[in-house]
């Protein structure tokens, strides 16, 4: 093991059990770090799941307890920003929370050195510690971070933690140049580092299991989307399509966390009327173990969101070479070459986008072209090539490391 590297891992949220997958990619980032011998420990919010503290590998994970009135309920269910939609009042657990992840991290100063803070906001933990313990820290910026940007009342605390970071981490590359804006710094600070792909071929037994767990018939016609039920998806507009008269054999599977419930009741309510509700299907959570199966058994993938930083579910729809359509924002056009290796859509060309469906269904050699150039698309987006690049600027923020 190489013990002169190790991370401490910042994050407001962490898969509780195997089967979770509340931000799975940092755990999947996580694990790509242990098989480059990095080790450390990864200190996220307790919510009354998972263990306060357990060993995974060669790292060591700590949940934190924080919040007096209603504890460990903003970073819990559906995430921060829609917790802070939902409840306001509960922003007043922020600082208590950010302190808690700084409080951890510096009682376990001792055993890495630096720390990697996904999101801004957790970026003011590691900035505290980097106060008090000269510890250097990264940011990893994510696609909701982009929005809080916007946020002018927190202007002076973010630019501070980006002029504090050693480095600064955009899983998009088109947000590079808005942070660049946004704080003035240098072009050597940034770095674009886009998450990697998990995806391995699943076996007959699981797609059988899959079909019979989710009464889906392999005979039938499949639109899948993967996320959050949250209104930034804009999954009204899939549901709008589905409703076209050229696509009434095709079934919608959403797979997705929905702790929004006036959300949810509104696409159903939407859904009934417009007589599509028999067939779309809200699979709810998913084990990530169980999401290539349920690709491999739908024709098209499918994405009308407002905002994405880099879709993950869009990358493996990519990798197991299922046809992708996708709204025209730029978080999909990154990935998405229109016409090569999917197809990228303002959603109120629904006449379009639904010949193009039907164009895929009959035309055999497009969908086989669109499916290899999908996979070669993102064959070098892998989670150890994400790994080797944090662990190149880790080493450049420890310049006496060898």
């Amino acid at each position: 093991m190489d013990k002169q590297l190790s991370v401490c891992v910042l994050t407001t949220s962490y898969p509780k059990t195997p089967n979770d997958d509340s931000s799975i990619f940092v755990k999947r980032l996580v694990e790509s770090f242990a098989n480059l011998n990095i080790s450390g420990c990864v200190i996220t919010p307790y919510d009354r799941q998972g263990e306060v503290q357990e060993t995974q590998g060669i790292f060591r994970l700590f949940r934190v307890k924080y919040g007096i009135i209603m504890p460990g309920i903003l970073a819990s269910g559906e995430g921060i920003v829609p917790r802070l939609k939902k409840y306001p009042f509960l922003i007043f657990q922020a600082p208590g929370l950010l302190l808690a992840l700084a409080y951890k991290a510096f009682k376990l100063r001792n055993s890495y050195k630096i720390i990697q803070a996904n999101w801004l906001p957790v970026g003011i933990a590691a900035l505290i510690v980097n106060i008090i313990t000269k510890i250097p820290y990264i940011v990893s910026i994510r696609g909701s971070d982009m929005k809080l940007l916007k946020l002018k009342v927190f202007n002076p605390i973010f630019r501070l933690v980006l002029k504090k970071a050693s480095f600064i981490v955009s899983v998009n590359e088109s947000f590079i140049s808005d942070l660049k804006n946004f704080s003035t710094l240098s072009n050597e600070k940034f770095h674009f580092i886009p998450n990697g792909v998990s995806y391995e071929e699943p076996s007959d037994e699981l797609l059988i299991q899959v079909r019979k767990q989710y009464h889906l018939k392999e005979e039938d016609k499949y639109l899948i989307h993967i996320g959050r039920v949250i209104p930034l998806k804009k999954i009204e507009l899939l549901i709008e399509l589905l409703s076209h008269k050229a696509l009434k054999e095709y079934k919608l599977l959403v797979v997705g966390r929905s702790h929004n419930k006036v959300y949810l009741n509104s696409l159903q309510k939407k859904a009934a009327q417009l007589e599509v509700q028999n067939r779309l299907n809200f699979l709810g959570s998913v084990s990530p173990s169980l999401i290539p199966a349920l690709l491999k058994t739908s024709n098209i993938y499918i994405s009308s969101s407002s905002h994405e930083g880099r879709p993950n579910a869009m990358l493996e729809a990519l990798a197991a070479g299922l046809p992708v359509i996708a709204s025209n924002i730029n978080g999909h056009k990154e990935i998405i070459e229109h016409e090569k290796n999917g197809f990228v859509f303002n959603f109120d060309e629904t006449e379009h986008i639904a010949k193009t469906i039907l164009l895929i269904e009959d035309n055999q050699d497009l969908r086989v072209t669109i499916s290899e150039n999908a996979k070669k698309s993102i064959a070098n987006y892998t989670w150890s090539a994400t790994a080797k690049k944090y662990q190149d600027i880790f080493r450049k923020s420890n310049q006496y490391l060898s």
